[in-house]
This record gives C-alpha cells, sequence and structure tokens, in this order.
C-alpha cells in the first residue's frame, strides 16, 4: 500500500456498502480525535470505514457478506445496513437520524 493512501483489503470478490448519514453513538465521543481524520473498525461483526463528511454527515462503508448484499440489492433499504454497522460497533450504541443515501458496489 503506497504512503497516503487508505484501502480495505479484501480476500475475495465482496460488496461494500456505502452510506452516509447524521448518526450518534457513544464510540464517537471515544474517539473523537481519530473519527475526525479517519478510522478503520474491526470486530466479529465485519469491517467499517468511517469518514467525516461535510456538515454533520459521516459516510461509512462496510463490508458485506454475500448474503447481506443480496438482501440489500432485494430491498433497497438502508435499514440493513445500519443495522449491520450496529452490529460492528457494539458494545458502543450506534443510531442513525438521518441517511443522506445509501448504496452498494462490488469489489473485485
Amino acid at each position: 500500500m503506497r504512503a497516503g493512501v487508505l484501502s480495505m483489503q479484501f480476500l475475495s470478490p465482496t460488496s461494500v456498502g456505502l452510506c452516509s448519514a447524521c448518526s450518534e453513538c457513544d464510540l464517537l465521543t471515544v474517539v473523537e480525535a481519530d473519527i475526525r481524520t479517519r478510522c478503520i473498525i474491526k470486530s466479529d461483526a465485519g469491517h467499517l470505514m468511517v469518514i467525516l463528511r461535510e456538515g454533520s454527515l459521516v459516510r461509512y462503508y462496510v463490508q458485506l457478506s454475500p448474503k447481506v448484499a443480496a438482501d440489500f440489492r432485494g430491498k433497497d433499504h438502508p435499514r440493513i445496513l445500519i443495522d449491520l454497522t450496529k452490529a460492528i460497533f457494539h458494545p458502543y450504541t450506534f443510531e442513525a437520524t438521518h441517511v443522506e443515501w445509501a448504496t452498494i458496489y462490488s469489489v473485485c
């Protein structure tokens, strides 16, 4: 990886969910310095990259299993990504108070 380039590494083709949202999370107050730049959170529930956006928006990049990706494609509802983000943040709390947009894309 080149200096200054942030990437999520995948072992096989996968999908990534993107969600830009206004959110509340008690973890953000714990690691405020990290989230103001960028951070990656790894947990048993999955991996998540967090990037602060304009205004009060935060963008979440969530690594998706094939089952969750198919679920999102079928229902096209951001709640699927938010629920997975909650699981990754656990034991901290997370809630999206407003979702600007959400989508997924494939990484090969």
